[in-house]
Formats: C-alpha cells, sequence, structure tokens
C-alpha cells in the first residue's frame, strides 16, 4: 500500500514542479524581453548580484510550499505516517532537486523571444519531452542499464520521480538505483545547467 502512496505523490509532485517553471522560466524571458536586465546593467547592478537576487527569490517561491508540505504532512500524524518515517530522506531530496529543477529552468529560458510563449509553451514542453517520454522505458523495461542508469540524466523531474522507488523511500522495486546515485544525479545537474 506504501508504495501506491508514494508513486502516486511522486507522479503529482512532479507534475506540480513541472507547472510551476513556466513561473522561473517566464520570468527570465520577461525581463531580457521588456530590457529590465539591460536597464539594472545601465543604472549599475553587476551580472552576479542580478543573478543571486533572481535565484534566491525563485528558491524562496520553490521552498515556502515545500515546507508547508513538510508541515502539513508533520501536522497530520498518524494519517500521514508513510512519509513522516522517510521525511530525513525527502528532505535532502528536495533541497537538491530545488536547485536542479531551478538550474534547468533557467537553462531553458534562453530558447525563448517572448515571455508569453515560455509561459505557455514551457510546461507542456516539460510535460512531454522532459517527464513523460523519458518515463517510457520506466515502465517497460525496468531492469535495464538505460532505466536504471542513463534515464534519470534526461531531466531532473525524471529523477525525482525515480527517488520515489528507492530502497530508503520504498521497498526495493523494479532492481532501481540506488538513493546516493540519484541524489548525485540531481546535483550534478544542479552545477551543469
Amino acid at each position: 500500500w506504501d508504495f501506491v502512496k508514494m508513486s502516486v505523490l511522486g507522479y503529482f509532485m512532479v507534475w506540480a514542479f513541472i507547472f510551476n517553471t513556466s513561473a522561473f522560466c517566464g520570468s527570465i524571458v520577461l525581463e531580457r524581453e521588456k530590457k529590465f536586465k539591460y536597464l539594472s546593467n545601465v543604472m549599475g547592478l553587476r551580472k552576479l548580484p542580478y543573478w543571486i537576487a533572481n535565484f534566491s527569490f525563485d528558491m524562496l517561491l520553490y521552498i515556502v510550499p515545500v515546507l508547508i508540505f513538510f508541515v502539513v504532512t508533520l501536522a497530520l500524524g498518524n494519517i500521514s505516517n508513510f512519509l513522516t518515517t522517510r521525511l530525513p530522506y525527502l528532505i535532502p531530496v528536495f533541497v537538491v532537486f530545488g536547485l536542479s529543477f531551478m538550474t534547468f529552468s533557467y537553462a531553458w529560458s534562453f530558447a525563448f523571444q517572448k515571455a508569453t510563449t515560455a509561459y505557455r509553451f514551457f510546461p507542456f514542453l516539460n510535460f512531454l519531452l522532459f517527464y513523460m517520454i523519458p518515463l517510457i522505458p520506466f515502465f517497460g523495461y525496468q531492469g535495464s542499464f538505460l532505466t536504471k542508469y542513463i534515464m534519470p540524466w534526461t531531466s531532473p523531474f525524471v529523477a525525482f520521480y525515480y527517488i520515489f522507488f528507492t530502497e530508503q523511500i520504498i521497498l526495493p522495486v523494479y532492481n532501481m538505483p540506488s538513493y546516493g546515485y540519484i541524489l548525485c544525479v540531481l546535483a550534478v545537474q544542479a552545477v551543469l545547467f
């Protein structure tokens, strides 16, 4: 029963994060489109403080709902026991996923010229190309090398979904890669994107 709860939780959490990507990607495109970045540069703001401020604000927008999720999980007590017993493993996952997820959205912001296009198109691009299509081997070839070790590298969303099937989160299912491997994948993605 815990397997069903965790797989459904993982699936819908990824959906929620996928549709949030438009806010993070679109805001960068909007600033570039309206020349806010250029204006702030003319006014003396350097690139590093600009990106640190954007990243900090977007991470705050990511962290607040995650904290609310954890507070509600703890407040529910026995009803959410399947989650509270796994909190020491879930907290690092959410931290590393947030970094990977944010840098992924920022990297893709350069693919769009108009903010409206980014707001409308980017979530569906993520859902199809970076979540559903890479998960096809997961459901068809669970034990293959491709499924275990290559597919988590395709996007942070796939790696985040895979984490719900590791030994520390749920019983070992489908001979999945280890919890540490998936955390490393997310950390490397955060740096690469």
